[in-house]
C-alpha cells in the first residue's frame, strides 16, 4: 500500500456492509463527518479522506482534477473490487462527483453517490486575498459556533492589502476561539482551505454522471445554485431543514443520517 493510505482515515473501521467513503469539505478534515457516522448502522464501515496539507507534511493540492485522480487511485488500491459508495459535503460533494465520473470511466462500479448541500461548480475569477480570508472565517464560524460577525469585526479595520498572517493575529487577539487555536494554526488551516477554494473556482464539470445519486440540500440554500440534476439524470433530491452548517446538528442531522443510512447498500 502506498504512502497515500495515510489520507484515508477510518471513522468506523468495523462492519460487513460495503464501506462508505466520505470526501472532506473545503477545510480538508475528514472529521466533519463524525456526527453522521454515529447515526449510521453499527455494521457500516466508514472511511474519510483527509486532504494533503491538513495535519500532515504534504503540500495542499489546488487543482480538482489532480486531487480527484489521487483519491481515485488510492480507492482502487485500497479496494480493488466491489461496490464504491461516496459521500461529500460542499466542496467534498463536487469532488465526490468528479471521483464518481472518473471511477466509472475506469470500469469501477459506483453504487451510491451522496452529495450534501454542494454548489454546482463553474469557473470564475478567484477573489482578493482578504475576501478569501473572510470566507475562511465564515466557514470557521459555521463549524465552531462563533458568530461570523465577530470574526468580521476583528479584521474590519485591516487594510485590503493585509497579509493573512496579520489578519489571523487580529482574530487571535480578539479571543474568539479556544486559546490552543492561535494565529499560526489558523494560517496553517487557511493554506489548505485556500488551495481547495482555488480548485473549486477553476473547476468545470465536463461529463455527466449516470449512476445512482442523491443530493441532500439544506432548506435555506438556493436550489438554483445546486442543480445537480442537470449533470446527474438519475439523481434523487432530499431537503432537510436548516442552513449549510446547521444541517449537521440536532434534528436536521438525525434526518440527514437516517436518509443516508436508508440509501446505502445493505
Amino acid at each position: 500500500m502506498s504512502e497515500d493510505v495515510e489520507l484515508l482515515v477510518p471513522l468506523q473501521a468495523s462492519g460487513s456492509r460495503p464501506p462508505l467513503f466520505c470526501v472532506h469539505p473545503v477545510s480538508g478534515s475528514a472529521y466533519a463527518y463524525s456526527g453522521l457516522v454515529r447515526l449510521l448502522d453499527a455494521d457500516q464501515p466508514v472511511y474519510g479522506f483527509e486532504a494533503p496539507g491538513f495535519d500532515n507534511d504534504r503540500a495542499p493540492v489546488d487543482n480538482m482534477e489532480r486531487l480527484s485522480e489521487q483519491y481515485c487511485d488510492l480507492l482502487l488500491e485500497f479496494q480493488p473490487t466491489g461496490d464504491f459508495q461516496l459521500l461529500g459535503w460542499s466542496f467534498g460533494g463536487a469532488l465526490a462527483f468528479d471521483m464518481a465520473v472518473r471511477l466509472t470511466a475506469a470500469g469501477a462500479h459506483v453504487a451510491r453517490l451522496v452529495i450534501v448541500d454542494a454548489t454546482l461548480p463553474t469557473t470564475t475569477e478567484f477573489p482578493p486575498e482578504k475576501a478569501v480570508v473572510t470566507r475562511f472565517l465564515y466557514d470557521l464560524a459555521g463549524m465552531s459556533g462563533v458568530a461570523h460577525e465577530d470574526f468580521v469585526r476583528a479584521i474590519a479595520d485591516a487594510p485590503d492589502s493585509a497579509e493573512p498572517a496579520e489578519l489571523f493575529t487580529r482574530v487571535e487577539r480578539a479571543e474568539l476561539l479556544p486559546e490552543e487555536i492561535d494565529a499560526e494554526m489558523l494560517l496553517s488551516r487557511y493554506v489548505t482551505f485556500r488551495a481547495h477554494l482555488h480548485a473549486l473556482y477553476t473547476h468545470e464539470i465536463t461529463a455527466d454522471y449516470h449512476g445512482d445519486a442523491m443530493h441532500i440540500r439544506a432548506g435555506d440554500s438556493i436550489r438554483e445554485y445546486m442543480r445537480w440534476d442537470k449533470v446527474s439524470p438519475n439523481l434523487t433530491e432530499l431537503v432537510v431543514p436548516g442552513d449549510h452548517y446547521s444541517i449537521w446538528t440536532g434534528d436536521s442531522l438525525t434526518e440527514l443520517g437516517r436518509a443516508v443510512d436508508d440509501y446505502l447498500l445493505p
